[in-house]
């Protein structure tokens, strides 16, 4: 879902189109709400294992820690070009990891 990119520019369309069309238009607010939630679901089948196996239980969790994935990506993209730093994504993501490592091992 996420491909390296040398150059920080253009973003991710559908963080782009949520920041400024979500508060004008609602169908596509709705619209651009389930293409995240598609985007969290890619992530669904690699934490349901990983949760089962550190005895996490609750059904939600997975689905939740998937739209937390994405909200980090959609948030270091943001910040990588805003900074106009490469490496912020790889910092993030590696943030993102060692917590959710913590919130499986609980």
């Amino acid at each position: 879902m996420l491909a390296r990119r040398q150059h920080i520019k253009g973003g991710c369309i559908i963080g782009n189109l949520s920041t400024a069309l979500s508060d004008t238009h609602e169908a596509f607010r709705d619209r651009l709400a389930k293409c995240f939630d598609e985007m969290a679901k890619e992530f669904v089948p690699h934490l349901k294992p990983a949760a089962r196996q550190r005895g996490v239980t609750q059904r939600s969790q997975s689905l939740s820690l998937a739209r937390y994935i994405v909200t980090v990506i959609e948030g270091a993209i943001m910040q990588a070009r805003t900074h106009r730093d490469t490496k912020l994504p790889a910092r993030q993501f590696a943030y993102l990891k060692e917590h959710l490592k913590n919130s499986l091992d609980g």
